[in-house]
């Protein structure tokens, strides 16, 4: 097993996680990512991601595999034997199957941008704005079935 993290994200928050990763010592080894359209469950016509970013570009700056995200099956077929430390979801947009994060236990861990369960789902930043919340943070989580 490699030090290495593998990181689930495609957005803005996905390279602040990284980053800060990066400045507690530990290695990004890989960073699996989706385009700035990409569809989902819930919108199979596709969605538009507002918040994408270069994670090719951030990877390649800092020695980390990119893999563009084309399914979990594709994704584990892709990685190989290549096994990780632990696997951080920050700035992702789908459901981590309980398959693909059996392998990491309880280092298969989220990040969401709300004191959860408040805010939940998607935009919890702008949700916390329009509801003028005057307190809100961010959570850690380990990743389960729920």
């Amino acid at each position: 097993m490699s030090d290495d993290l593998l990181i689930l994200g495609s957005t803005d928050v996905t390279l602040a996680v990284a980053d800060a990763v990066l400045e507690t010592g530990l290695r990004v080894g890989t960073i699996a990512h989706t385009g700035k359209g990409f569809s989902i469950s819930y919108a199979p016509q596709g969605v538009k991601n507002v918040r994408a970013v270069d994670i090719a570009g951030w990877c390649a700056a800092h020695g980390a595999d990119a893999i563009p995200f084309e399914g979990f099956k594709n994704l584990f077929v892709t990685l190989g034997e290549r096994r990780f430390s632990a696997c951080l979801v920050a700035g992702w947009h789908h459901m981590v199957p309980a398959w693909f994060r059996a392998p990491y236990g309880d280092k298969c861990v989220g990040y969401h941008a709300s004191l959860l369960p408040v805010l939940r789902g998607g935009a919890p930043l702008n949700w916390a704005i329009l509801s003028a919340l005057e307190t809100t943070g961010v959570s850690f989580f380990v990743l389960g079935d729920g």
